[in-house]
């Protein structure tokens, strides 16, 4: 009768770290912008009919104003702010090799069409979904299609698609 060998828990760990070691070494950071927050500003009053500050300071106002716009607004009437969330993933420029990164001719002249792909944890599924743009080597990039999971299990991987119309700045590693 044979024995069945099982693969003991520190050869898995091994493994483990070896793996996460080589993804860490493919991936890049990708800065992922969410919507940004809109908050009612602490300073001044809110005019909601002409949607900005009414130009009036609040009673406990903690930068007091006379005449003009708010100084902590600046006659926006909300205080605005961006979120920013990085993320490792692995970043592929044009990855079907399909002729999109070609310039495309339209009335507005010419622009080009740069399609990349992003592979990165599932975890990061509601963040791709919920987000406003993604910024890859200094470009702009915008999601086209719905992020899908691909894998089994606990090995599976997010796949984003985005595309963007700069074109990638030379020497910065991607291929088109």
């Amino acid at each position: 009768m044979s024995k069945n060998k099982w693969i003991g828990d520190k050869t898995k760990n091994k493994f483990k770290r070896t793996i996460q070691g080589a993804i860490k070494g493919l991936s890049r950071k990708i800065a992922v912008y969410l919507t940004d927050n809109r908050a009612e500003c602490p300073n001044c009053y809110y005019d909601k009919v002409n949607d900005r500050s009414s130009g009036i300071p609040k009673p406990d106002a903690a930068i007091y104003f006379t005449v003009g716009r708010c100084p902590v607004c600046r006659g926006a009437g909300v205080v605005t702010t961006s979120r920013k969330r990085c993320i490792d993933g692995v970043v592929v420029w044009n990855p079907t090799d399909a002729p999109m990164n070609t310039l495309n001719f339209n009335e507005a002249g010419r622009t080009g069409a740069t399609r990349v792909q992003i592979k990165t944890d599932p975890c990061h599924l509601e963040l791709i979904r919920g987000c406003k743009k993604v910024v890859l080597d200094g470009i702009d990039c915008r999601l086209s299609d719905p992020p899908i999971l691909r894998g089994l299990g606990n090995q599976a991987v997010l796949i984003a698609n985005f595309f963007t119309e700069d074109k990638p700045k030379s020497g910065s590693g991607e291929y088109i």
